[in-house]
């Protein structure tokens, strides 16, 4: 086996065919050719980084990708990388060193052109990259939802899914008091026009805009349960969230099972409520790997001082 490192610019028709025919054995997903190159098509510098595993017949066996963003650290401009389709293929999965070294290729690659790793692993990796890779756990995100149909959560609570539906009218039907104060955190993205466009691609997204506020927000059946997941929203205030929820609420309510919001802590929300550990569909850990101690410190692995949400990952 052969472990290399190439920017997206790098790849040629044929190995994209290869980490596509990868991903769908792997993740079981339909993904194509162009979805990827959009995908690692990263809004600051229009390339990512891969780590690459070459099997005897010189095929992509393994990969590993690194999307660069611009991030805020404490009043100053930082470059994240983002870890995401880490794969490898069954044949390979027993050789514990191949995430490693697939780890070492794509680092070695970045060199110094990324100044802090991120990612939100499976449960599976998780555990790797905390104790062969070095990570550091900065802390479990969290889910905020309005339940519509309280049996998606709870499948014995069907003859209340009635109530579950009339609280969330009365508390999408009321604009009851709240705070403007922004909700702000030291470690946040940076929102550019760029990021925009990368980010929210399709028709898939639909955009909630008032007064030079924004949010963006999808539909996803998930298991049997639409699911409307708020991306983003900013500026991040108790007041602008619940507005938000509130319009997906009228738009939606017909075709949807729950309102979601996944990420950091939030302001006070009075019609999106924190769910209790039992209710979410699994544990979601952030954790990272600092690249230039010099520029990022110790402050990064606290999560009390992250705004993150599903606006920084590739899902949903």
């Amino acid at each position: 086996m052969k472990y290399l490192g190439k920017a997206t610019s790098q790849l040629s028709i044929q190995e994209f065919k290869q980490i596509k025919d990868l991903f769908i054995e792997v993740f079981n997903k339909s993904v194509s050719i162009e979805q990827l190159q959009t995908k690692y098509s990263a809004p600051l510098r229009n390339s990512s980084y891969h780590g690459l595993m070459l099997n005897d017949a010189d095929r992509i066996a393994g990969a590993l990708t690194v999307i660069p963003f611009e991030y805020d650290f404490f009043n100053t401009k930082a470059v994240f990388g983002c870890a995401v389709d880490l794969m490898v293929h069954k044949s390979y999965r027993k050789d514990i060193t191949v995430m490693k070294r697939m780890y070492d290729a794509v680092t070695g690659l970045i060199g110094d052109g990324i100044d802090f790793l991120y990612a939100v692993p499976n449960r599976n990796s998780y555990q790797y990259f905390l104790k062969i890779l070095g990570w550091h756990e900065i802390g479990k995100l969290n889910y905020y939802l309005l339940p519509l149909r309280v049996s998606k959560l709870f499948s014995k609570l069907k003859r209340l899914d009635f109530i579950s539906k009339s609280a969330a009218a009365i508390l999408n039907g009321v604009k009851w008091p709240s705070t403007t104060s922004v909700f702000e955190r030291p470690i946040a993205k940076t929102i550019t026009p760029d990021f925009l466009t990368y980010r929210y691609p399709s028709a898939r997204y639909k955009k909630i805009e008032q007064s030079g506020k924004c949010a963006f927000y999808t539909t996803v059946d998930e298991a049997s349960t639409m699911t409307a997941y708020i991306i983003d929203a900013w500026p991040l205030t108790s007041g602008w969230l619940s507005e938000v929820t509130r319009n997906i609420w009228r738009n939606e309510r017909q075709d949807i099972d729950l309102i979601l919001y996944v990420g950091t802590t939030i302001p006070f929300v009075y019609n999106l409520f924190k769910a209790p550990i039992r209710c979410e569909p699994r544990s979601l850990h952030l954790i990272g790997k600092v690249l230039k101690p010099d520029k990022i410190d110790k402050r990064i692995n606290q999560i009390k001082n992250w705004q993150f949400n599903l606006s920084d990952l590739d899902v949903r």
